[in-house]
């Protein structure tokens, strides 16, 4: 059976890269796939089931898994497809990719387990992490591929990813995201890592002797993760520069990474927040 679900995975995968699709319709076939994974483990039993954690994991574990495996099968085609340089260029930056994914789960995971106060909400919180981490790559990817196929996609597909990821309580509007440069993005980036690291002070300072011990290493694990970001968006921007795209679309998608972290980064310090008391009651 297990094997039968792995096989039905692997084509529907196949026929999914094969069709042009937009950023949009990628983000549409995920939040289908989430709700058919979610109806499939909770259906009529939401309320019996919305705090086993164990039914949790496995509903994430099924969305992660796909979306990993799309990831994997994009990498095996331009492995495929790709020739000299540019072949040297992805093979570097997706494993830049896969290592910076790696330091970020695991410090996103000593975040959650040792400040996060809505404990109820933990496999939640490090499922949207996870699962926007890996669904940026598609997206990412996408709109390299199509736009070499059809530079006229590039505006529209990187317009979707500032959309889908912009923050509402952002001072920025997305607007200034669009016309801003790469330098402009990469310093936001710098000053959310800065940013972060004071909210991280700020827990420790108050907070009870086993915070402050897994806060110390965390600070440690950020600086780990910011070397690992920055190795990522150096080697996705040399891949970007090796392909056919007009400098200025090259521009567009090199922001992207920047951009994708700086959502990122506020995740991380939404997870730090207080929570005032009755504050989680209006939550519910």
């Amino acid at each position: 059976m297990i094997r039968k679900i792995i096989i039905t995975t692997l084509i529907l995968i196949t026929n999914i890269l094969s069709i042009a699709e937009t950023n949009q319709q990628i983000i549409d076939r995920g939040n289908k796939n989430q709700k058919d994974i979610f109806d499939k483990y909770y259906k009529n039993t939401f309320d019996k089931n919305q705090k086993n954690n164990e039914v949790l994991k496995s509903t994430y574990s099924d969305l992660l898994y796909g979306q990993l495996e799309i990831n994997k099968k994009i990498n095996e085609n331009e492995m495929k497809r790709l020739k000299g340089k540019r072949k040297t260029e992805f093979k570097k930056m997706y494993e830049n990719y896969n290592l910076y994914i790696s330091v970020n789960s695991e410090t996103i995971r000593l975040l959650l387990n040792n400040f996060l106060q809505e404990k109820d909400n933990l496999h939640s919180y490090m499922f949207v992490n996870t699962y926007n981490l890996f669904e940026t790559f598609e997206l990412n990817m996408n709109t390299i591929l199509e736009g070499e196929k059809d530079n006229k996609t590039v505006e529209g597909n990187v317009n979707t990813i500032i959309d889908y990821f912009y923050f509402s309580g952002d001072k920025k509007s997305k607007e200034e995201y669009i016309k801003m440069s790469n330098e402009e993005m990469r310093s936001i980036v710098k000053n959310e890592f800065e940013e972060l690291n004071r909210e991280l002070d700020n827990r420790i300072t108050i907070g009870t002797e086993k915070e402050k011990k897994e806060g110390n290493k965390l600070k440690s694990d950020l600086i780990k993760l910011e070397k690992a970001y920055e190795n990522y968006d150096r080697s996705f921007e040399s891949y970007v520069n090796s392909s056919s795209l007009s400098i200025s679309d090259k521009d567009s998608i090199k922001k992207l990474i920047k951009y994708e972290k700086i959502a990122n980064l506020r995740f991380f310090k939404q997870s730090l927040e207080l929570i005032k008391e009755g504050e989680d009651d209006g939550k519910q």
